[in-house]
Parts: structure tokens; sequence; C-alpha cells
């Protein structure tokens, strides 16, 4: 990790400007909502499983692919 992760981790924070890696933040978050909103579903919690996927289907649109939360 050290050799390897840490310098890579380092060298893109030194690059990629807050605004991009915030985009690259909020498009993995929302790759995670089909795995939440299955999980709301299995639970039984219809109105969070509601709530996840109406949010993942507008950042996904609206936001472009998530980039835009």
């Amino acid at each position: 990790d050290r050799a390897v992760i840490g310098p890579v981790a380092e060298g893109y924070r030194a690059i990629a400007p807050a605004p991009v890696r915030q985009g690259v933040t909020n498009f993995v978050f929302n790759l995670r909502e089909p795995v939440t909103f299955a999980n709301e579903v299995l639970q039984g919690k219809p109105e969070a499983a509601a709530g996840t996927l109406g949010r993942f289907v507008i950042n996904t649109t609206l936001g472009l692919a998530g980039v835009f939360n």
C-alpha cells in the first residue's frame, strides 16, 4: 500500500481539483444505490427503498451518472 497506493493517491489529490474529486466520489456512491435499494426491500422498508430508488434515478439522469449530486 505504501509503495504504490499511497503515491498514486497523493498524485491524484495533487492533480485533481476538489470539485473533480467530489464528482468521482458522488459517482461511486451512486453505483452503490442499487445494492442499498435491494437491501431495504429485503428488510421490508418500502419508504426507505422508494427514497433510495428516487435518488438513484434522479442522480443517474439529471446528475449525469451521479457525478452531480
